[in-house]
């Protein structure tokens, strides 16, 4: 028994937003607020992290885990953001 308040997935939740918000605001950027998230989707942090459009991939029936592979070149910071951000705005993101 600890004496821990969060749950360990409630932990590695606060820890993906926290890096999220300290890329985002580095690069001059915001980002929302939500709550708690329930559904067990969470980013794991070690040496960095990682992004991927999932958009136009099919959808699947797997409800247990689904794997993805991630190109290194993806990985989330300053620049990267800046050129998705870039992307974003002239609607060129596939």
């Amino acid at each position: 028994m600890t004496d821990s308040l969060l749950a360990s997935t409630d932990i590695e939740e606060a820890l993906s937003r926290v890096y999220v918000q300290a890329v985002a605001a580095r690069a001059g950027y915001t980002t929302a607020d939500y709550s708690q998230d329930r559904d067990g989707i969470d980013i794991l942090i070690r040496a960095g992290a990682y992004w991927l459009n999932l958009r136009g991939r099919d959808e699947t029936t797997n409800k247990s885990s689904i794997t993805v592979h991630i190109p290194e070149q993806n990985l989330f910071n300053v620049d990267n953001l800046r050129l998705l951000m870039e992307q974003s705005w002239k609607g060129s993101i596939p």
